[in-house]
C-alpha cells in the first residue's frame, strides 16, 4: 500500500541519468510525446513499454503503483450520482417552432426547403427533431438561423450554460425570476462554439436575448428584421456582454453559401 508513483520514479530516474525525454524514448522505441504523457501519469504503459522503461531507468515495475487515469473519472462519476441533478429547463414558446418555421418557409422558400432537405437526411435527425419541437424561437429569422446551423453540422445537447464559464448576470425563468443558469438548457454545439436560444437575464428589467453564444468567450447574437431592431434597446448594455448583430440580408446570404458548399460536395 501506498507505494511510490511508477511515472514520477521515471522521471526522477531518466533526470539522475541526465537523458532528455526525447533520448530515453529513443531508446525505448517510442515517441517523445508517448513519453511525456508516460511521465506526467496521463497514460498508463503497456506491458511492453514498462518492461523496456524499466530496463532502461534500472527500475522494478512491481515495486511502484501503475493507476490508471481512468480512476480519476470513476471517481468524479461516483461523486457526482451523489449530487442531485438539475431538471431540465425549456424556455417558454409563445408561439411553437413550427409556425416560426412554416413562417421561414413562407418567407424565404427557395432556401429553406433545401435546407430543410439537409438537414432531413442527417443520421441523427430525431434527435434534430426533438431538439427543434422543444426549443423557443421569436421570429422566422431565429428558424432560418437554426437552420443554418443544423445544415452546417451543429449538433443539439443538453448542457447548462454556467457549466462552460461565469457570466455577469443571472440566468432566470421569466415566470418565476428563479435562477436557471445551473440547469440544462437546449443548446446547439458547432465545433468549439455553443448557442443557446432565447435565454431570459435578470437586470433592472428582464432581458431576452436571441442567441447567447459561447466560444472562448461569451456574447450575444442579436437576430434583426422587420420591427427588431436590438440596437435600439440601450438595456442590453446591462448584459455587461459584447452584442453582435446578424441582419436578414446577413443570415440569407449565410444560409445560400451553406446551400453552394452542400451543392458543391
Amino acid at each position: 500500500m501506498f507505494r511510490p508513483q511508477f511515472h514520477k520514479e521515471m522521471r526522477r530516474r531518466r533526470k539522475k541519468r541526465n537523458l532528455t525525454q526525447k533520448a530515453a524514448a529513443d531508446m525505448c522505441k517510442m515517441s517523445p510525446f508517448r513519453w511525456s504523457h508516460l511521465e506526467t501519469g496521463r497514460r498508463v504503459p503497456s506491458p511492453l513499454e514498462t518492461d523496456d522503461i524499466c530496463s532502461l531507468l534500472q527500475m522494478s515495475a512491481d515495486r511502484y503503483s501503475l493507476v490508471p487515469h481512468a480512476i480519476q473519472r470513476t471517481l468524479l462519476d461516483d461523486g457526482q450520482s451523489l449530487l442531485p441533478t438539475p431538471p431540465l429547463f425549456f424556455a417558454n414558446q409563445d408561439r411553437t417552432p413550427y409556425i416560426r418555421f412554416r413562417a421561414a418557409l413562407n418567407s424565404h422558400r427557395n432556401l429553406v426547403d433545401p435546407l430543410t432537405t439537409l438537414v432531413r437526411k442527417r443520421p441523427d435527425y430525431e434527435r434534430v427533431e426533438y431538439f427543434c419541437h422543444n426549443l423557443a424561437l421569436d421570429s422566422n429569422l431565429e428558424a432560418m438561423f437554426v437552420l443554418v446551423l443544423l445544415a452546417k453540422g451543429a449538433v443539439p445537447i443538453l448542457i447548462a450554460p454556467l457549466q462552460l464559464g461565469h457570466l455577469p448576470r443571472p440566468v432566470i425563468d421569466p415566470s418565476n425570476f428563479a435562477e436557471v443558469g445551473h440547469h440544462r438548457h437546449l443548446c446547439l454545439k458547432l465545433q468549439e462554439n455553443y448557442y443557446f436560444f432565447q435565454l431570459s437575464f435578470r437586470a433592472s428589467r428582464i432581458l431576452r436575448v436571441d442567441v447567447l453564444l459561447r466560444d472562448e468567450t461569451w456574447s450575444v447574437i442579436e437576430i434583426d428584421g422587420a420591427g427588431h431592431n436590438h440596437s435600439q434597446d440601450g438595456s442590453r448594455y446591462e448584459l455587461e456582454l459584447p452584442v453582435n448583430s446578424v441582419t436578414e440580408y446577413s443570415l440569407l446570404n449565410t444560409a445560400r453559401d451553406v446551400l453552394a458548399i452542400a451543392t458543391a460536395a
